[in-house]
């Protein structure tokens, strides 16, 4: 029987001690949503939080690549730190053989932490990120049916 996406969701959030924030919070639920809160949306912080979407969803394509190419989805560790060490600051990726057999890496430096958890016949790419370094994490998913979708608050960076 293959794991529901809803277990897999769930390993990206256990994988996080750190957790905080909801994407059901009741701040997203506003009048306007899309409305810029300047004690809480900082232009600044919203961009650095972007490359955590992004690269979960790149990190998404190299895993569908790979289960075309070898028959079976690749699982990785948590690079380019340790969880514990997530900050607000710039990292270099440094490769371990899992993420260059996945045969994917980024460009330049990433502020973010990514994994990739496979259970039988599925996966869920995970992406974290403490932009604001205020020790509550944001969390992204991707897996093999669905893109990079925000699992925390908007206002977790």
């Amino acid at each position: 029987m293959l794991p529901s996406v809803t277990s897999l969701l769930l390993a990206c959030v256990a994988a996080n001690p750190g957790h905080h924030g909801s994407a059901d919070s009741s701040s997203d639920t506003a009048a306007d949503p899309n409305a810029m809160d300047l004690t809480t949306d900082r232009p600044d912080l919203r961009f650095w939080r972007s490359e955590v979407p992004s690269l979960v969803s790149a990190i998404r394509t190299a895993e569908l690549s790979y289960m075309q190419a070898n028959g079976a989805f690749r699982e990785t560790g948590m690079a380019p730190r340790p969880m514990s060490a997530l900050d607000a600051v710039a990292v270099d990726w440094v490769p371990t053989q899992d993420w260059e057999d996945l045969g994917w890496a980024p460009t330049g430096r990433v502020r973010g932490d990514y994994f990739v958890d496979v259970t039988e016949g599925d996966f869920a790419v995970c992406g974290y990120s403490d932009v604001d370094d205020d020790d509550v994490i944001a969390v992204y998913v991707a897996t093999s049916t669905s893109d990079a979708e925000r699992m925390t608050d908007r206002h977790v960076y």
